[in-house]
């Protein structure tokens, strides 16, 4: 077997559009989601910290394994 796993920006992941992603998700039958942060290469750190937490928490309370791509 297999789990589908799908890469998305979290940038491109707001509040008013989490629910169009998780229709997305549920209707191709994705498990696992990998969120792909800003990174800031100059400084070596990630920049979207806030909307990172807020992604990762909403994913997983929606029953799917939640990780980040980096």
């Amino acid at each position: 077997m297999f789990k589908l796993s799908v890469p998305i920006y979290n940038r491109t992941v707001t509040p008013e559009n989490r629910k169009i992603f998780l229709r997305q998700l549920r209707d191709c039958g994705a498990e696992r989601i990998f969120l792909i942060p800003l990174f800031n290469v100059n400084e070596g750190t990630v920049t979207d910290y806030g909307t990172l937490r807020e992604n990762v928490a909403f994913f997983k309370n929606e029953g799917f394994e939640t990780g980040l791509w980096v």
